[in-house]
Parts: structure tokens; C-alpha cells; sequence
């Protein structure tokens, strides 16, 4: 054996190492998902917490800090694999599923350099940290060829767990109310991001053929009471539908009425569909109340109000202006303008074309809607690893065969 192949099987046995690293890496971060809300859920199965729960954190920083460690240590190990395969490197840097995303972070660093102008620096620190969660497309991409069947086990079981948890809070009436209606957020202490942890299980547990889990999936999202998720399978179920009926043209008019048909009832429905009573359209006028004023200055926010005046932490830290755009989109508009926002929007409709199974893109955009999906921890961070690496796979055109041969 000449040295040049001595090297090329040491390059082959690090990429091995590297990629066994990162499954364990991931395994303990989703092994670590209790840890997130752990004090919130107890003081909510014993009943000492009411409206507004998720607004007063309990669980100390330090488990809080898992994600970013997480983050730390997931970039650590891009930088070693990109040092073993440039081919990654080209394609995150001249990549055409990238290119919406780099411009995004450029205007990203740039608006914020000038918001340290006239924003106080503690609250520009909060408005970046809660978009670095996007850097976990870059990660997925970089590790695509990693197989992800054990972790989708471990996070079955994680969300076996959180199911659970849910049924106990509903039978022992242990969830809180919000609008005036109980709710079950099972693990987590934001019905939301129960609802979007839900529909992650649901395409895990369908990517694997598991048809309990997929039909516990469906559950937990009613049990959630998180309208949207219930809308995202709704819209999911009827898209899967047409499909199978695509080449029908002539049906085409029918798949408009029924859409259409759906989208009324649903409105004048939506509280008994969501559970949640008169609070459904309480919190529906609200979101669209919050949507309408952003738009009434869009003439005004070509670069935002600051980076970090809308995001969770600048409120819970009572930071002086500081506002819950309930909107990834009207958020991005008032931290960064939307200059920021165009490429976002590229980004977002882009992913129609990555997922093959379309639930994870209605996610996407529903809970974007309702929430800013950035700071919806630690369902975003497995979502984007997962959305890095179908898009990494489809450049490199790399299959279930590849996969199956590890």
C-alpha cells in the first residue's frame, strides 16, 4: 500500500469517527429534551402554574444552556468535516439552496453591527442568539450521509415519553389554562412547540413505518390543544389526497371546491376542531392584529426596529420596547426589516422541493404563522439538521441505496 492510499483510508476512518460522533451527539440532545421545561412541568402537573406559564422561566440556565452547547459542539465537529471533504464546502458556500440563506446572513450581520448603535448590547446579543438556531441547516448538510435510524428510536422514545405525560395531564386535569380552555403540553410548557414536536414524531415515526407512533402523533397534537398542528395534518391528509389523484385533470375544479369547502368549515369551526372553545379565535384575532400593525410600517422597517426588540428573552428580561411578534415573519421584519425578510421567504418556499414527505414544509410554514419558529427549542434544532441534510442528499444525489449500505 502506497502512502496516497494509506492517507485516502485514514480520511475515510475519520469521516466514520466524525460521523459516529455526531450521533451521539444528537442522541444526547434529544435524550436531554425533558431537561428543557423540567422545573416549568413539574409546577404544572402539580398545579402551581397558570396563564402566562411560559412566560415565567423556572428551569435553571444551566440545563437551559443545553442547546447552545449542543449548537458549540455540532459546529465543532463541521469545522473538522468540511477539513475532510471540500466538496461540502462548495456546495453550502455555491449551493443553490444556500444561496437565500448566505444573503440572508450577511444583511443578518450587518443590521446587526448598526443596531449596536442605537441598541443596547445585552438586547442585540438575545436577537442573535435567537436566530443561530438556522446554523443547524449548515450542520445537517455537512453530515448527510449520517444515518439517522438510531436517533429516530431515541426520539420515539423520548416523544413516547412526552405522549405519556400528556395523557396523565389530561386525566389528572393537571394542564393549564390558557383563553380559558385546559391544555396538555406533555413535556414542554408551550402548547406550540408540543403541537410542532408532534408532527416531527409523526414523520419520524412514518420515514420508519411506524404506525402506532404515527397514529400517538396525530393524538398529541389534539391533546395539545395547539390549533395549528391540527391544521398542518389537516392540510397534510388533504394534500396527500390530490395526489394520488394529481393526474386527474379534469377532477381539478372538484380539488378547488373541497379546498375551499374545507378552509370555511375549518374557520367556523375552529373551536371544537382545535378543543379549545371561543379561545381559538381569541388567539387567531390576535396574531392577525399583531400581522396587521408590523404591516402598517413596513414602509418604515426597511432595516427593523434593532436586532433583539422582538424575541421572548428581550420580554422575560423586560427589556424596554420589547414586543412577541407571535410571527417568524413579522419578527424578522422588526428585529432585521424586511430586506432581511425576502430571503427568508426564498428560503422557507424552497423547502417544498427538499422534504419529500411535505408535512415537515407545512410545519414549516403553519408554525411560522404563529410563532417564531427560531426560538421554538429543541424541536427547531432537529428540524433543521433534517432539512440540511435532504438538501445536501438531493445535490449529491444520495439515496435510501447509500443509506441502507452503511
Amino acid at each position: 500500500m502506497d502512502v496516497a492510499d494509506h492517507r485516502s483510508d485514514l480520511r475515510v476512518g475519520y469521516k466514520v469517527s466524525l460521523h459516529s460522533l455526531f450521533f451521539w451527539l444528537v442522541a444526547l440532545f434529544v435524550i436531554l429534551i425533558p431537561v428543557n421545561n423540567s422545573f416549568e412541568v413539574l409546577g404544572l402537573m402539580r398545579g402551581e402554574l397558570g396563564y402566562g406559564a411560559w412566560s415565567v422561566p423556572i428551569t435553571p440556565l444551566y440545563l437551559k444552556m443545553i442547546k447552545d452547547i449542543f449548537l458549540f459542539l455540532a459546529v465543532m465537529l463541521v469545522f473538522l468535516q468540511v477539513s475532510l471533504d471540500k466538496s461540502i464546502l462548495r456546495f453550502i458556500f455555491f449551493g443553490r439552496f444556500f444561496f437565500s440563506i448566505n444573503v440572508f446572513l450577511l444583511i443578518f450581520f450587518f443590521v446587526t453591527v448598526f443596531s449596536l448603535i442605537s441598541v443596547p448590547g445585552e438586547l442585540v446579543f438575545v436577537g442573535v442568539r435567537a436566530y443561530w438556531t438556522l446554523i443547524f441547516v449548515y450542520v445537517g448538510a455537512c453530515f448527510y450521509r449520517y444515518n439517522e435510524k438510531g436517533v429516530v428510536n431515541v426520539f420515539l422514545g423520548v416523544f413516547l415519553l412526552h405522549f405519556l405525560l400528556q395523557v396523565a395531564q389530561f386525566v389528572m386535569e393537571a394542564g393549564y389554562p390558557v383563553f380559558g380552555e385546559p391544555r396538555n403540553p406533555g413535556l414542554f410548557i408551550v402548547p406550540t412547540t408540543a403541537g410542532a414536536f408532534s408532527i416531527l414524531a409523526y414523520y419520524l415515526a412514518e420515514s420508519s413505518n411506524r404506525k402506532l407512533f404515527k397514529l400517538m402523533a396525530f393524538f398529541s397534537a389534539i391533546l395539545s390543544t395547539s390549533t395549528i398542528a391540527i391544521i398542518v395534518f389537516l392540510v397534510y391528509f388533504l394534500y396527500r389526497f390530490f395526489y394520488l389523484f394529481r393526474h386527474y385533470y379534469q377532477l381539478y375544479l372538484i380539488y378547488f371546491a373541497i379546498s375551499v369547502g374545507l378552509i370555511v368549515f375549518v374557520f367556523y369551526n375552529l373551536d371544537v376542531i382545535s378543543g379549545r372553545g371561543d379561545g381559538a379565535y381569541q388567539s387567531l384575532y390576535t396574531r392577525i392584529g399583531y400581522v396587521a400593525a408590523v404591516l402598517n410600517e413596513f414602509p418604515d422597517l426597511p432595516f427593523g426596529r434593532g436586532v433583539g426588540v422582538a424575541t421572548s428573552q428581550a420580554v422575560m428580561m423586560g427589556m424596554e420596547g420589547a414586543v412577541v411578534a407571535d410571527n417568524t415573519f413579522t419578527g424578522l421584519m422588526l428585529n432585521l426589516g424586511w430586506i432581511a425578510l425576502i430571503p427568508i421567504l426564498f428560503f422557507v418556499l424552497s423547502t417544498f422541493f427538499v422534504f419529500d414527505n411535505k408535512i415537515l414544509f407545512f410545519m414549516l410554514i403553519g408554525f411560522s404563522m404563529v410563532a417564531n419558529l427560531f426560538e421554538m427549542s429543541p424541536v427547531v434544532q432537529v428540524f433543521m439538521i433534517i432539512l440540511g441534510q435532504h438538501a445536501a442528499r438531493r445535490h449529491f444525489n444520495y439515496g435510501r441505496a447509500d443509506l441502507a449500505r452503511q
